[in-house]
């Protein structure tokens, strides 16, 4: 009786075993590695490098907004403010005897309040207010200036409690791709300035840009690329519009397909 017994439980060990060798999951391989990678690559849709790099430099962009006293603006025969460009004065809810002279943006370069901004946004102004990506208004002051770039350095007044200052990087290891990118990004940004400044602009490329003759006497090198020419101005004269003789230029060619 021992015996059987003693078999019966071999047996059964036996058998728990085997069911348990058959339920051990199985090795990894890097084909499996592979598929899973490439079945998620297809699936997943994954952020573009522009959106990448919107939410890394988001926290450190503030909104730049510069004053001017309104004593200090011509006025009309019945002392009205008179604009200086096509959009409205508006006028600081804070301090009422003050306009909007300029807007922008600028990017913190030092998490102690050191912001990075465009010199004409600011030039001039009697006071300058940032506000930063959490909401918070400050005002700040220009500590600096590069008028032959364009630049100024503004110091927060105030600072949020968690400010993110951004990375600078030279453009030097920037593809040539990034680089029509940021060249065409700041082209349409000065288009939109001088239009909201009232003035008339347009943005052409054609031969001269590519023309050797041009580029030597514009002092570039020949690796150098010219990414068009912005004509900015005015018209001295309202032409009419010359009427399209619509019939005269288009025929009909074939009723195929309706």
């Amino acid at each position: 009786m021992l015996w059987a017994a003693l078999g019966l439980l071999t047996l059964l060990w036996l058998a728990s075993s085997g069911l348990a060798l058959k339920h051990l999951p199985r090795a990894l391989t890097q084909e499996d590695i592979d598929a899973a990678v490439l079945k998620t690559l297809n699936t997943v849709p994954l952020p573009s490098p522009a959106a990448k790099a919107y939410e890394t430099i988001a926290p450190s962009v503030v909104r730049v907004t510069s004053y001017v006293h309104k004593s200090r603006l011509k006025t009309d025969k019945n002392g009205k403010p008179v604009e200086s460009n096509s959009l409205a004065l508006s006028t600081d809810p804070e301090n009422p005897d003050e306009v909007e002279m300029g807007v922008g943006t600028g990017v913190v370069i030092v998490d102690k309040g050191v912001i990075l901004t465009n010199l004409h946004v600011v030039q001039g102004a009697d006071r300058i207010m940032v506000t930063f990506s959490d909401g918070l208004r400050a005002q700040a002051d220009v500590t600096g200036a590069q008028p032959e770039n364009d630049l100024a350095v503004l110091q927060a007044r105030k600072i949020p409690d968690d400010l993110f200052a951004a990375t600078m990087k030279s453009t030097a290891e920037l593809a040539p791709g990034e680089q029509v990118l940021a060249v065409g990004a700041a082209i349409e940004n000065l288009i939109l300035a001088a239009r909201a400044a009232g003035l008339g602009t347009m943005w052409k490329t054609g031969g001269a840009a590519y023309d050797p003759t041009v580029k030597h006497a514009l002092g570039l090198a020949d690796t150098d690329q010219v990414a068009g020419f912005i004509h900015v101005g005015w018209p001295t004269e309202m032409k009419p519009v010359r009427a399209v003789d619509i019939g005269g230029v288009t025929r009909w060619v074939s009723n195929a397909g309706a």
